[in-house]
């Protein structure tokens, strides 16, 4: 009875560890499609705004979706660890999507007089680089919680990327935390007073621009 009830656990523990690795296999499915469905959606919103550039500036049709995304990306990143290759995979496709969309948003910034708050943040899960990342990174969660139209992107300064290593050279990133906010470089932790003042600040002299601009264009 004894050996019986041991085999029984034994081959238990094997069918449920190997459920468990299954769940976690279709997890890194599931996520794979999503960021393909985002891929396509950015696809179609940049042929928007090429017939009609400025129908679309007030939708989170992608930004949300990009938003969660990124959450279930640190759900990931818990589960399976932040040095697992299949997290890494799929955080470079994540941060090539974020890249796209700030691209976007730049361009309807130009186009379209918007004054979307454009937000990179540059972080690193090494706390022997970077020991405040974290910390930053919830206060700028919960600024974009608070702010409708910021957008906020995560990149993480350790991906081996070179559109990664661009942006770091192009704002001159020689510190971590780093927060780019409306193209200003911040080579500092910030809190959430400084960074409520930055964006309030930022826009007032977007908005400024932009009314200078419609009236020289209406001259």
């Amino acid at each position: 009875m004894a050996f019986i009830l041991t085999l029984s656990i034994f081959f238990l523990g094997i069918y449920f560890g190997s459920s468990m690795s299954n769940f976690k296999i279709n997890q890194i499915d599931i996520f794979e499609r999503d960021l393909a469905r985002n891929y396509l959606l950015y696809d179609i919103q940049n042929d928007l705004i090429g017939s009609d550039p400025c129908s679309f500036i007030n939708s989170t049709f992608v930004s949300q979706d990009l938003f969660n995304v990124g959450r279930r990306l640190e759900s990931l990143e818990q589960e399976r660890g932040k040095k697992d290759e299949d997290v890494i995979s799929l955080k470079k496709y994540y941060t090539l999507l974020q890249v796209r969309e700030y691209i976007f948003y730049k361009r309807v910034n130009k186009e379209c007089s918007s004054d979307f708050t454009l937000n990179i943040f540059f972080y690193s899960n090494d706390p022997e680089k970077c020991g405040k990342c974290q910390d930053q990174g919830v206060i700028l969660n919960y600024v974009r919680e608070k702010t409708e139209d910021l957008r906020t992107y995560s990149i993480d300064a350790d991906l081996d990327m070179s559109v990664v290593n661009y942006l770091m050279q192009y704002y001159k990133v020689n510190t971590l935390p780093t927060v780019v906010i409306n193209e200003n470089v911040y080579n500092e932790s910030l809190s959430y007073e400084q960074i409520k003042n930055i964006i309030i600040e930022s826009k007032s002299a977007l908005s400024y621009e932009n009314i200078s601009a419609n009236n020289i264009s209406g001259v």
